[in-house]
Formats: structure tokens, sequence, C-alpha cells
């Protein structure tokens, strides 16, 4: 047994440890490639705070969408036109809205989001809900004609 241990021991004190390569850098290899990289992030974060914009700017439409549903569900027709005139308080300034009423209320909004819903079609009766009688329903025609309107106006 002794003499296995000797004849292993001087073959150990000959090995020579594996030198392993230097790490590969993460760094790019060239500047080009930097400034690539900085530029996309660039762009990256322009993007993310121009969606984040957008989404803040239309908070007030997911808002009003939500209550036209609670309008149709609980039949409160009488209120679709606060609603509307409130939403487009939101979009145009208070004196170019505020004062609009009658057949002048509904050529706005007409023009704003590039429609005749208001004019021609189901929205006629909008000026008529806000001091009709409370048991009107809301047909579903003036409900489409509001979230159209709501979705798609342009201030």
């Amino acid at each position: 047994m002794n003499d296995e241990t000797e004849d292993v021991a001087p073959s150990l004190d000959a090995l020579v440890e594996i030198r392993l390569p230097e790490p590969i850098s993460n760094a790019p290899a060239t500047p080009a490639w930097t400034v690539l990289f900085v530029a996309l992030a660039l762009l990256l974060a322009i993007a993310i705070w121009l969606v984040a914009r957008w989404w803040r700017r239309n908070a007030y439409r997911r808002e009003a969408l939500r209550y036209v549903d609670t309008i149709e569900q609980d039949g409160r027709a009488w209120e679709l036109p606060v609603l509307v005139k409130r939403v487009a308080l939101e979009a145009w300034p208070r004196k170019r809205v505020a004062g609009l009423t009658g057949d002048g209320w509904l050529a706005f909004l007409d023009e704003s989001y590039g429609g005749t819903g208001f004019t021609q079609g189901a929205g006629r009766v909008l000026p008529d809900l806000a001091y009709g009688d409370r048991k009107t329903e809301a047909s579903p025609a003036l409900l489409q004609v509001v979230r159209t309107w709501i979705r798609k106006h342009r201030a």
C-alpha cells in the first residue's frame, strides 16, 4: 500500500493548473455600438413618455365611456347632455363651449368628430333630454352616437 501512494504523489506534483482565458467584456467593441445603444435607450424613453402622456390626456374619455355604460344600465338618459357638455369642456376652452345651445351645439358636436350623428341622427334629441321627462330612456342609437363622439372628437 505504501508503494502505491509513492507512485501517485509524484504525478500530482507534475500537474499544472490550467490557465483560463480572460472573461469576455460586456462593453461594446466600438464607440458606434455605444452611441447606438444610447440612442435606442433615448428613443425608448421618449416613446414611453409619449404613451404615458397620451394615456393621461385621454383619461377623461375612458371615464366618460364608463359613465355612458352606467347611464345605459340605470336608464338615466337625462344625464347624457350634461356628460357630453362636461367632456367638451375638458377638451375645449370654456369660452368656446359653454355658451353653445340648440342647433349650434349639435353642429359643434358634429364638426368636432367629423360625423352627422347629432344634427341629422339620433343625437338630435340631446338638447331635449336636458329639459325633458326623466322617464325618457336613451335609445341604443343615441348611446352609440355619444360613445363614438367621445372616442373620436378632436379639439
